[in-house]
């Protein structure tokens, strides 16, 4: 008997599951980027006040994290970029260095070529208040050569300029 109503369960699931709606695949892509719309606004939002609201640019970063998928690697490596210039301003560095270290390998997943700039940039800098001058220049190094790709003279001559300040050490 028990057989039987199993028997039963299995095709009537069978045949009636074309009856139930199919899921939606363009209203799916709609909901995904509706999401990535959402983590868009508040990465801008933390850029903007993590100099002056540090906590409070350190609280949306950690949202960022904890929200982002696994497949959304450019917010992974926001996420940690926005903890590590809180860290920057608040002065601490060795906190900071670690976040950017964190942003690394996830800006270079997406090929953000701005934003894997700015976090040579800052690497750099971390460790030119370590006084690791070596590894400061290879950030900067890194930093100048994605910033001379993008024809970003601005960027250039900065880099150039925290080059010059290391070999003046």
């Amino acid at each position: 008997m028990y057989d039987r109503f199993i028997t039963l369960i299995v095709v009537l699931f069978v045949f009636f599951l074309p009856v139930f709606p199919q899921q939606d695949y363009e209203s799916m892509s709609d909901f995904d980027a509706m999401f990535d719309d959402e983590l868009e606004q508040m990465q801008q939002m933390a850029i903007d006040i993590v100099s002056t609201e540090t906590d409070r640019a350190d609280e949306i970063a950690r949202e960022i994290l904890s929200q982002a998928k696994k497949s959304q690697v450019k917010y992974k490596a926001l996420g940690y970029y926005i903890l590590g210039e809180a860290e920057y301003y608040r002065e601490h560095y060795d906190l900071a260095l670690k976040y950017y270290k964190k942003a690394e390998p996830y800006f270079e997943m997406v090929s953000d070529s701005v934003r894997m700039a700015a976090n040579y940039s800052n690497l750099g800098l971390m460790y030119l208040y370590k006084a690791n001058y070596k590894k400061s220049l290879l950030y900067y190094e890194k930093s100048y050569g994605l910033e001379k790709l993008m024809n970003d003279t601005v960027g250039m001559a900065t880099s150039l300029q925290n080059m010059g300040l290391i070999v003046g050490h």
